[in-house]
């Protein structure tokens, strides 16, 4: 049976083969859900710790070996990678257990001609770690490379972000993304009040802080969400603050006389149930409908309404590309929380910033039209189309809602750009529109 460090080293190697970090702890997790908490806790860190880390790794370890992090063998990359995570980021961590199990693993993996190796540049980082600092401090005449070197970014999206945001915020935004993300949760207003759910979480032992201002709070779920009954009932769900500002007070006024809103890019449902939610509080006959592109996605939305007994949600696998002559001007809402870069959420996804490249804006943005091309069509005349997306970039954002109103029979009458310098809010872009009284259609 392979240990701890031997089975993030498989996650690694996996990772460097091109799959996702999320599926990839999920599988792990799964695959050896026997072990003890803490062990699966240690896995879970130091994986997704270095992948979040890794352009910061790579830099150090290139410091201190005579080997350069790309010419050296993927297994001893990979754990000199993790063991250095464990030396600079894991206090509790002793550096001579970290170099040892290292040593002991590149042994187990047949490569005992390079255990000296890998003992050398870890007791050299180890003895040296008071000082990594300062190998950032060389690169302060580059605010790219520092930003990159230092936040684990890479150059080309630092450049962007100081670019669109100037020095402060960027510097902020990635301070943020590698901070541990809080766990936000929308109580379910139609099943019970913010105050007494808290309380029935505190007596189920349950850490729970509430949110001013919202019918929200963050909580503290060591065992997993599915082991905490109020979650299992449906009294809460799990969305980040910045996605919740889509229901403002204007949208809310909305849905007391609103009779179908259609979600259109809903997985995995936090809007939807956050909908459908509303309408009960508010005691309204509002039906939603809520699409998406797959069999898989439908079934996250499914599996959050059923939780949840919302029974005015109607879901469906829909491309968002197809229009959909039934529902032609029918809809008093539309929501297009649509496919983005996801550079909001770059704190939650570790590897997303890895994936994302410069040319993907573009065409993501004109993926982005083409879907509000098509489901604008389903907005009533004086209704409203809430576009949204999570990432901070304004060719998905701000350009994207100027060429609906030029483009499109919709005026703006709110907009709001929260970026991830805050670290209660995600990265997340929201636009609304109404559509014109006297437009000619579309």
């Amino acid at each position: 049976m392979p240990d701890n460090r031997e089975i993030v080293l498989e996650a690694l190697l996996l990772h460097d083969k091109g799959e996702y970090a999320d599926k990839i702890i999920k599988s792990i997790l799964d695959k050896y859900s026997y072990l003890e908490r803490f062990e699966r806790g240690f896995i879970n860190r130091v994986f997704t710790g270095t992948v979040e880390r890794r352009l910061s790794l790579e830099f150090i370890l290139n410091h201190y070996s005579t080997v350069k992090v790309n010419k050296q063998k993927p297994v001893i990359r990979a754990i000199l990678l993790m063991s250095t995570y464990q030396i600079l980021f894991m206090e509790q961590i002793p550096d001579s257990a970290a170099i040892n199990e290292a040593v002991k693993l590149a042994k187990k993996k047949r490569f005992n001609g390079l255990t000296g190796f890998v003992n050398a540049v870890l007791r050299q980082i180890s003895r040296n770690k008071e000082n990594i600092d300062s190998l950032f401090f060389e690169l302060k005449c580059d605010e790219v490379k520092l930003f990159s070197a230092k936040y684990s970014c890479p150059e080309w999206l630092c450049k962007h972000y100081l670019s669109e945001l100037g020095a402060k915020t960027t510097e902020q935004i990635l301070i943020n993304s590698l901070t541990d993300r809080k766990i936000c949760a929308r109580t379910n207003l139609s099943r019970i009040s913010t105050d007494a759910l808290i309380d029935k979480l505190t007596k189920e032992g349950i850490v729970c802080e509430r949110i001013d201002g919202f019918d929200s709070f963050y909580i503290t779920a060591n065992e997993g969400l599915s082991n905490i009954d109020s979650f299992n009932q449906g009294l809460f769900c799990i969305q980040d603050l910045s996605s919740q500002r889509i229901v403002n007070d204007e949208v809310k006024e909305r849905l007391k006389n609103a009779e179908l809103v259609i979600d259109v890019c809903a997985a995995p449902g936090g809007k939807t149930c956050h909908i459908a939610d509303m309408a009960k509080f508010l005691n309204s006959g509002l039906k939603i409908i809520s699409r998406d592109l797959t069999d898989s996605k439908v079934e996250k939305i499914e599996e959050n309404t059923d939780r949840c007994g919302f029974d005015n949600v109607s879901t469906c696998v829909w491309d968002a590309l197809r229009e959909d002559e039934s529902l032609l001007e029918k809809a008093d809402i539309v929501i297009a929380d649509v496919p983005c870069s996801g550079l909001g959420v770059i704190g939650r996804k570790v590897d997303i910033k890895y994936r994302v490249q410069p040319e993907d804006f573009k065409s993501l943005s004109s993926l982005q039209k083409e879907i509000i091309d098509v489901v604008s069509k389903y907005v009533k005349k004086g209704g409203m189309l809430i576009y949204s997306t999570c990432t901070v970039n304004n060719a998905e954002n701000s350009e994207n809602a100027k060429w609906i109103e030029e483009n499109l029979p919709f005026s703006l009458v709110s907009e709001e750009q929260y970026v991830n310098d805050n670290p209660d809010y995600d990265g997340f872009y929201i636009a609304r529109f109404v559509k014109n009284q006297f437009s000619n259609g579309i």
